[in-house]
């Protein structure tokens, strides 16, 4: 042909144009290939007979992408939840989303719903579901995976063995405990010391105190609570 041109989604391109990695002879060259790269071609060719155009599309495939998001998930039976391994997925073709439960199959339906590909929703969360949870997403060009842990919310139990010791020249009150039996999980990381009273004018205390020890169930916690009113009636 006498001439020719290309087009890129109807835009006709050139060497060394805004794309740096095509090279335009009657055949098209690509270097460096990008996803950017995906869309229709054209070629026009033309001489004193007339002119022919023909058409192609490119399609440029890339492996599975994502922002992996970071656990423990943690869960009070009997409600719900989400674990959320990816968000922001990409990939061409799009990729799968397959869930495994401590190296088993997650079936989407009944309690588990797998429909956002990323995520993993339970409802009624009962004890048996706290395992590592692995999202794969996978496509025909290679496959990435993210592995969370989900571990039920168990409360502490009560504080025991609570002795209370008040000093009412310092206008003070000197408070024990032991931990509780059950620290919890995830293991309890403070106690609420709340000192009130149902005199008018008189003001409540409330103290955050951070345990020591959150490991010996019987380690005997002290906290002194100043800034008592003297003949006042307190609960502790």
């Amino acid at each position: 042909p006498d001439d020719y041109e290309w087009s890129f989604d109807g835009t006709p391109i050139s060497e060394g144009g805004s794309n740096p990695n095509i090279s335009i002879y009657p055949v098209i060259i690509f270097t460096n290939v990008n996803r950017t790269d995906s869309g229709n071609y054209s070629i026009t060719v033309s001489n004193e007979g007339g002119t022919s155009t023909g058409f192609f599309i490119l399609n440029v495939l890339y492996a599975p992408e994502g922002v992996p998001q970071t656990g423990p998930f943690y869960v009070v039976t009997g409600d719900d939840i989400t674990i959320t391994a990816y968000t922001n997925i990409d990939g061409n073709p799009n990729p799968t989303s397959i869930w495994t439960k401590d190296n088993s199959p997650v079936t989407d339906g009944g309690r588990y719903d797998t429909s956002v590909p990323g995520e993993l929703t339970i409802t009624t969360v009962i004890s048996s579901d706290a395992g590592n949870y692995t999202n794969t997403l996978t496509n025909e060009v290679l496959s990435i995976e993210n592995t969370n842990e989900l571990i039920e919310h168990v409360p502490p139990s009560m504080p025991r063995s609570v002795t209370v010791v008040g000093d009412p020249e310092a206008e003070s009150v000197v408070l024990s405990w032991l931990n509780p039996i059950n620290l919890g999980s995830p293991v309890f990381t403070l106690f609420n010391v709340f000192i009130y009273t149902t005199t008018e004018g008189i003001s409540n205390i409330t103290r955050q105190v951070t345990p020591n020890n959150t490991i010996d169930t019987d380690y005997n916690n002290i906290v002194t609570i100043n800034g008592l009113k003297p003949n006042i009636q307190y609960t502790v």
